[in-house]
């Protein structure tokens, strides 16, 4: 029997995984993508920016790039524009011909600046002549330049400039010059610009050249103060245009929806034949001799050059008996006539070039005749394969790590026709190219978003006015530093990329019963408040305590997020639903209220109390607050009082269910400033449970398991009728609260709360309990032990 793992690729005996791999072929993956991760990154130029003018609904938009960058939004926001303006500015056309439609305004011309920086010599290198990299090279300042692709209206045809600093005014600049100068010499060359251009008057002599005006209008602009420059698009020398494509990188471009045929093509212009390139650059130096024996049938072929220059014919005598019948019977109508008949010389670019890919389902035939799922799986395993031997080589020669090709991989829906493991398979994939080249995707899919390596995201959408054509609103999106690494990775996972990507409004809450609930009570109070037909997302962030990172994570995206928690937040952890310096004042207001009609002097803490309120949450977050309150110095009077109340909040914390009592009992002081504090949080979109957690609004039973107790409750209360008769003679205030609530989330207009009178009338929000690491020097053990001494 054959060992398995030594058994051929096509072994019977080996084993199989669940996506059906056999192992030879899950290591081998395995290991290409540990190559991949571990070899060392190359140091290209970076695509930095792209402003976009006038180009089919991107009216006037700017988007930052990276070397991994995502496109996401709705269809038809423009996300395939922004690919094709891409590479129209690179290569000088788009995937299909650019016709007047494409103009937002069919009257201005299409305009497309694109930054580059972090060049270097290796970058510089492509450009083969000496002369035109030399010219170039004078236009960079800062490792850095400005390309400008223009189209004029009404022409389909571009032209490339670069954005450089010149003269603001317009009679400085060639186009004017030029025309003024044409045709004029000398005393009247003069006489014309020193009219357009009074300063040259002392630069001129009483003959001037046109070579010596525009010296010494050069001098005159470079002397020009700040103020009296701008920004130009201005013309690139002669040839120049031509000559820096091989330093630009070259677009890689994949349609959501394309014939599979023309990326299998092989004269270079496809994936396939770009792959082929590598081919060759890999083998040449291993195929010298069979180069030799294609010059060898060259010469028994054709008349060729030796060494000297000089023509000799080396041919068979059958191929000159072939060229001299033919002359014979041309001098018959041509006398004059001398013939001569040229074979050219075989080359491996023009034998690899007839290369094809098949495909044996069960029927061999070409990968155009087969369906779209294996289509776009030959699509994918080209860019898998053209990454690996890219960067891996066949074995064959050293490979060059710098001064090679730069391209720039736009792919559009890669997720199409792939399953969820494919698609992170592909991801994996992009990941691993983007450490050479730039890539950037539009997407649907939350899979392609990584905290390490999706640099940037740009999130588009439409926008329609009354009166005007519509256009695209951009959003871009660089976590940065906003971010921990940390928080990243806790937070961007699937259902929230989802919710990011996509969603019009996110509600954050602090679990699954949560979200169960507010989503049920929502549309049955009113049908409209659906939150899947208005795209309204409820995010279950575990906790009060993660709502300033999931918040700050969310407004990456500019999505409105509102913030449902319980009544406690008030007490403990309500730095995180503020920062604002009025509210926080209302809050203190609120507690010192609180505190006054509680009873005095305060219950000691027995020694079970003091076990018990080390594993409470909201003890550990005050004590965390007081500490770094008191680390961070107490340098003045608002410092002394936020670590006194950090203080005084940890040392009452064993008082939490009485202070909640207060919250929700009758002392009209209390309820007074309760009311204002819950009014002024709702404007900032944090919606706080008046009546102390979500319980009380569903019928409290007291049951420890919360999600099955609300979906039960959800089974059950089917009817506003129905949910009211849960609630009893307190359901006209509850509805009250949650229309208001809802309203607010929704969008709809919602009634006012009724001012309070003795009982105040709140706002809604939501449990939040949080227990987090407890990560300091002094343990809450540690002082609730002293404090029984």
């Amino acid at each position: 029997m054959t060992d398995e793992s030594t058994s051929s690729p096509n072994s019977n005996s080996s084993r199989s995984h669940p996506h059906g791999e056999p192992d030879w072929y899950v290591a081998v993956r395995h290991s290409i993508l540990r190559a991949l991760r571990t070899r060392p990154e190359r140091q290209d130029l970076k695509l930095e920016t792209i402003h976009i003018e006038n180009f089919r609904a991107l009216k006037d938009v700017t988007l930052p790039l990276s070397t991994f960058g995502c496109l996401i939004g709705e269809n038809n926001a423009g996300k395939s524009s922004v690919l094709h303006a891409l590479h129209l500015v690179l290569a000088g056309n788009t995937p299909r011909n650019i016709d007047i439609h494409d103009h937002h305004d069919p009257l201005l011309p299409i305009r497309i600046e694109l930054t580059i920086s972090e060049i270097s010599e290796e970058d510089l290198a492509r450009i083969s002549d000496s002369g035109h990299r030399a010219s170039f090279e004078a236009d960079i300042t800062d490792r850095m330049i400005t390309l400008v692709r223009i189209v004029p209206p009404g022409e389909s045809k571009s032209s490339l400039k670069i954005l450089k600093l010149g003269p603001a005014e317009d009679r400085f600049t060639d186009k004017v010059l030029t025309p003024i100068m044409r045709g004029k010499r000398n005393e009247v060359l003069r006489e014309a610009v020193v009219e357009l251009i009074p300063e040259l008057e002392p630069l001129l002599g009483d003959k001037p050249a046109q070579s010596d005006v525009r010296e010494a209008r050069d001098k005159i602009v470079e002397a020009l103060a700040p103020e009296q420059k701008a920004l130009r698009d201005e013309p690139l020398g002669t040839g120049i245009d031509a000559a820096i494509k091989s330093f630009l990188p070259e677009p890689l471009y994949i349609e959501a929806v394309k014939d599979v045929a023309s990326e299998l093509k092989t004269s270079g212009t496809g994936t396939f034949g770009k792959l082929l390139n590598i081919l060759l650059h890999e083998v040449t130096d291993k195929l010298g001799d069979i180069e030799e024996q294609f010059s060898d049938i060259q010469r028994k072929l054709s008349r060729v050059f030796d060494e000297s220059g000089n023509h000799t014919d080396d041919r068979l005598d059958q191929v000159k008996k072939i060229e001299s019948t033919i002359e014979r019977f041309v001098r018959e109508s041509f006398p004059d006539i001398d013939l001569k008949m040229t074979v050219p010389v075989p080359e491996i670019k023009t034998i690899v070039a007839g290369a094809e890919l098949t495909a044996d389902d069960g029927h061999e035939g070409s990968i155009a005749s087969k369906g779209d799922g294996l289509k776009r799986a030959v699509t994918f395993a080209i860019l898998r394969a053209y990454n690996v031997l890219r960067h891996e080589g066949l074995g064959t020669t050293e490979r060059k790590q710098t001064g090679g090709p730069s391209y720039l991989l736009l792919f559009e829906e890669p997720e199409l026709y792939l399953y969820p493991w494919a698609q992170r398979q592909l991801f994996q994939a992009l990941e691993a190219f983007a450490k050479d080249h730039s890539v950037l995707v539009t997407t649907h899919s939350p899979v392609f978003f990584s905290p390490k390596s999706t640099k940037t995201f740009t999130k588009l959408r439409k926008v329609t006015e009354s009166g005007c054509t519509p256009y695209t609103a951009i959003t871009p999106v660089v976590l940065g530093n906003s971010v921990s690494v940390r928080d990243a990775f806790q937070i961007i996972r699937h259902e929230h990329n989802e919710i990011a990507f996509f969603a019009r409004a996110v509600v954050l809450v602090e679990g699954d019963s949560d979200a169960v609930v507010l989503t049920h009570l929502a549309s049955l109070l009113d049908p409209q408040w659906n939150h899947i037909d208005r795209n309204i997302a409820f995010a279950r962030i575990g906790g009060k305590g993660n709502i300033g990172k999931y918040r700050t994570f969310f407004n990456h995206f500019d999505i409105p997020v509102h913030v449902v928690c319980d009544l406690d937040a008030l007490i403990g952890g309500f730095g995180k639903l503020t920062a604002t310096t009025e509210i926080i004042e209302i809050r203190r207001t609120l507690m010192a209220a609180i505190d006054r009609s509680l009873p005095t002097p305060a219950p000691e803490i027995g020694a079970r109390a003091a076990k018990d309120l080390t594993a409470r949450g909201d003890a550990q977050s005050n004590w965390t607050r007081a500490k770094e309150v008191f680390e961070g110095g107490a340098q003045d009077d608002a410092a002394w009082t936020a670590l006194r109340e950090a203080m005084d909040d940890f040392f009452t914390s064993h008082r939490k269910n009485d202070k909640l009592a207060a919250l929700t009992g009758t002392d009209p002081d209390v309820a007074r400033h309760k009311h204002e504090l819950l009014e002024a949080l709702r404007g900032e979109n944090v919606h706080v449970l008046s009546r102390g957690d979500l319980e009380a609004y569903c019928g409290d039973t007291g049951r420890s398991e919360k999600v099955e107790h609300a979906l039960e409750f959800c089974d059950e209360v089917t009817s506003e009728t129905s949910y009211r008769a849960v609630l009893g003679e307190q359901a006209d205030e509850i509805v009250k609260e949650l229309m208001t609530l809802f309203g607010s989330i929704f969008g709809e207009s919602a009634p006012q709360p009724i001012p309070p009178t003795g009982k105040a009338k709140e706002s809604p929000i939501e449990p939040v309990i949080i227990r987090p690491p407890f990560d300091t020097p002094s343990s809450v053990e540690d002082v609730t032990a002293s404090s029984q001494n």
